[in-house]
């Protein structure tokens, strides 16, 4: 499963590279009056929001980016990219074309907000980091735990509630390292606050 999403990371930066290019070369036609331009840029935009979505995937799954950083970055390059094909529409007189494109950029924005803000109590990487507190507190030696990837960690959510299921290995009070398998159950009563209802080291 990595070695397909490496190879997808790849076609992704690929997808991404031509799409600037593409929305590029569309513009320059755009301004050049050349026909064919408002189909070349909507394609290379579909190409470059593809190759981005892909690499935020790739870059959330190797634990590269944050889900709060990928929230921030959607909300900043939706709003960049896709002006430049409103402008592009007007620029050669499509506008009905252009008209769509203002309510498909609205419709985007609102989702890209609602996305951001939609679960202000809590997030996964919220969960995980209240979870590894949670039994780092159980730990003889906290100090030499070492948790479970976010690719390797189970995290689900109901609500308000998250579990999340992953491993911990620490030295024990002989200062032998054992790896044990951890359940916590977190419910988030406000934004960085939350309860632990269970916390279970086997």
């Amino acid at each position: 499963m990595d070695i397909l999403v490496i190879i997808g990371a790849i076609v992704a930066l690929l997808f991404a590279l031509l799409g600037m290019g593409g929305i590029v070369s569309a513009v320059r036609n755009i301004k050049a009056a050349k026909s064919g331009s408002i189909t070349e840029l909507l394609i290379a935009v579909v190409v470059e929001l593809l190759g981005v979505g892909f690499l935020i995937f790739a870059g959330v799954y190797f634990d590269i980016l944050s889900l709060e950083f990928c929230k921030i970055f959607l909300m900043v390059f939706i709003p960049i990219l896709l002006p430049i094909v409103i402008y592009g529409c007007f620029k050669a007189k499509k506008i009905l074309a252009g008209i769509i494109c203002i309510f498909v950029f609205a419709g985007l924005i609102f989702g890209a907000y609602t996305f951001a803000y939609n679960n202000t109590k809590g997030s996964d990487i919220d969960a995980i980091v209240a979870a590894e507190h949670a039994v780092s507190e159980k730990l003889k030696a906290p100090s030499t735990a070492v948790f479970s990837k976010k690719s390797e960690t189970l995290i689900t959510s109901d609500g308000d509630t998250w579990t999340v299921k992953g491993w911990v290995e620490a030295e024990n009070s002989f200062g032998v390292p054992i790896r044990n398998e951890y359940t916590v159950i977190i419910t988030f009563t406000a934004k960085n606050k939350y309860t632990i209802d269970l916390c279970q080291i086997d």
